[in-house]
């Protein structure tokens, strides 16, 4: 199916997605998501790795400031909490387990 006409769904309060792919025996997915503009994502959790590559705008975590075209790897057990400047921001991102709240 093309990403077009796939419809956006809420992932969590102000966080959309396209749910892509996903293997539940894996614990592994694949979305694109979309942040707002001006957004605070609280600390929180990766059990497993997250991998994100920007498709458009930027966030800033502890590391600094990812723009679109960068690839990130947040590994297993790290923490960081995102932001976004004045526009929305949007990834792609191929993550395992479930994301926990600091």
């Amino acid at each position: 199916m093309n990403t077009n006409e796939m419809q956006w769904q809420f992932l969590r309060e102000h966080i959309v997605h396209k749910h892509l792919a996903g293997n539940e025996e894996k614990n592994i997915r694949m979305d694109i998501i979309k942040l707002p503009a001006n957004f605070e994502f609280n600390e929180h959790i990766h059990p497993e790795e997250e991998w994100v590559y920007i498709l458009k705008g930027a966030f800033t975590d502890e590391r600094g400031t990812h723009r679109q075209g960068d690839f990130i790897v947040n590994e297993k057990n790290s923490k960081h909490k995102v932001s976004t400047g004045n526009e929305e921001c949007e990834i792609l991102c191929c993550w395992c387990g479930v994301v926990k709240e600091v």
